[in-house]
């Protein structure tokens, strides 16, 4: 199928989900991976809403969120990486569409520039960008806890 049309049912799935989560009242638990290098940010434009994100995605069930970071990442961006990689930045708790959203949070730190690989359909651009220049309205509702604090650490 082209392209467009996947991004089309990404965009269907999601807001039909979000009217489900709305319903039942349902937790959301997911998980975000703040990527940088070289006081750079790794940022990735889903297809199916509005705003910049990190890397990352829902869990599955019994799913450890570490696995389901490495997981997210190569899905997302096609990056490869070990579990015990990845520093805990914590859990973030955001009220979105009718439900809570909770999402634990991990950093990894590269000290070369990968290559980054989207599929063009759920995620359709992948960049590296100053974090400096990052302005956290610009990510998507409950990841901007996290931009503020990361913008206040010293990479």
């Amino acid at each position: 199928m082209p392209d467009a049309v996947w991004r089309l049912g990404f965009r269907i799935a999601y807001l039909l989900a979000k009217a489900w989560w709305r319903l039942i009242r349902r937790e959301v638990r997911g998980v975000s991976v703040a990527v940088s290098h070289d006081g750079a940010l790794l940022v990735v434009t889903p297809s199916y809403r509005p705003g910049l994100s990190l890397p990352g995605g829902y869990l599955k069930a019994g799913e450890d969120p570490r696995v389901a970071a490495c997981r997210e990442l190569v899905e997302e961006v096609g990056l490869r990486v070990l579990p015990e990689a990845l520093a805990d930045l914590g859990e973030i708790t955001a009220e979105e569409g009718g439900g809570r959203a909770r999402t634990r949070c991990y950093r990894l730190d590269l000290s070369a520039r990968p290559a980054i690989r989207v599929d063009n359909r759920e995620i359709v651009a992948a960049r590296f960008l100053p974090l400096a220049d990052l302005a956290p309205e610009a990510f998507i509702h409950p990841l901007r806890p996290l931009l503020r604090g990361l913008r206040r650490d010293t990479w």
